[in-house]
């Protein structure tokens, strides 16, 4: 018995056998000129990825993102392009590109220099390099020097993070305060004015740098608070907000030493009583 096969189903499967169309799935710009300089002509080239439906055509823009506006050149079937800057700092190219099927885009940004410009020198200082936790912190890139004379950008990183998260514009100082214990290194990024650039970093810690020094003062200091009870009846919440306090502002082994005096001296005290009260007793007997 012949089976037959609807005309619906049979063309379903001849056109999922047929081969798929040739189309452009992507662009991707590259610089070819490195390093930009201001004057001298920057060439780019913009390679398509998959394969073209036709010829692929291709609309450049200046100063532009991967929407656009591709105003520059249109409607061009070769993927290069120069351009001269006339000015030093940050510039974009964007281009679009597409065959009879599909559209795609890029854009690049890059920095142009001035021809001979050298880049800046950076320098920074972080004051105090162990700072206590809640306490300002100075970052200084003041230092720092531009063998040009150019004016200097700032960007910092305080957070030992990836980048330059602080842009500090043309202020070379930042000051900032940390809530809990942190170990990194600080950095700052200096830019001239031809967005040449250098960067520094030093170590930096919030916090007791040795850890198990903090937890032997800590445990002082909680025996500490435990004479006090003995020696100093009902005064003990007192004497907590006073080493608090001590402690905030001059470190914790200056409260320690501190609270410990008084303490000391009740024990001496009661020490020399109790040998009073035991020569007397002896006395008497």
């Amino acid at each position: 018995m012949r089976r037959v096969v609807p005309l619906l189903v049979a063309g379903a499967l001849a056109a999922a056998a047929a081969p798929q169309a040739a189309a452009i799935d992507g662009v991707t710009i590259h610089r070819e000129t490195d390093p930009a300089l201001v004057g001298t002509a920057v060439h780019f080239t913009a390679s398509p990825s998959g394969g073209a439906d036709g010829l692929v055509y291709y609309d450049w823009g200046l100063e532009c993102g991967p929407l656009g506006p591709f105003d520059w050149t249109t409607h061009t079937a070769s993927g290069g392009f120069d351009r001269v800057f006339d000015a030093p700092g940050e510039h974009a190219v964007c281009v679009r590109s597409y065959d009879n099927t599909t559209s795609f885009a890029d854009a690049t940004a890059f920095n142009v220099a001035l021809p001979g410009n050298r880049p800046p020198v950076a320098a920074l200082t972080v004051t105090p390099s162990i700072a206590p936790v809640g306490g300002a912190v100075t970052f200084d890139a003041s230092g720092s020097t531009d063998p040009d004379g150019d004016a200097l950008h700032y960007r910092f990183d305080i957070d030992g993070d990836p980048g330059f998260e602080m842009d500090n514009g043309a202020n070379p100082k930042l000051v900032q305060t940390y809530v809990s214990n942190a170990r990194f290194n600080a950095a700052v990024e200096v830019l001239d004015t031809s967005n040449a650039r250098n960067s520094a970093n030093v170590p930096f810690v919030v916090g007791d740098p040795d850890p198990l020094k903090v937890k032997l003062a800590a445990h002082e200091r909680g025996r500490i608070m435990a004479i006090w009870s003995v020696a100093f009846i009902g005064i003990r919440p007192i004497a907590s907000l006073i080493d608090g306090a001590i402690a905030a502002v001059a470190g914790v082994e200056v409260a320690t030493l501190v609270m410990a005096m008084p303490a000391a001296a009740a024990i001496v005290v009661s020490l020399a009583l109790g040998r009073r009260e035991r020569r007397l007793a002896d006395s008497r007997a």
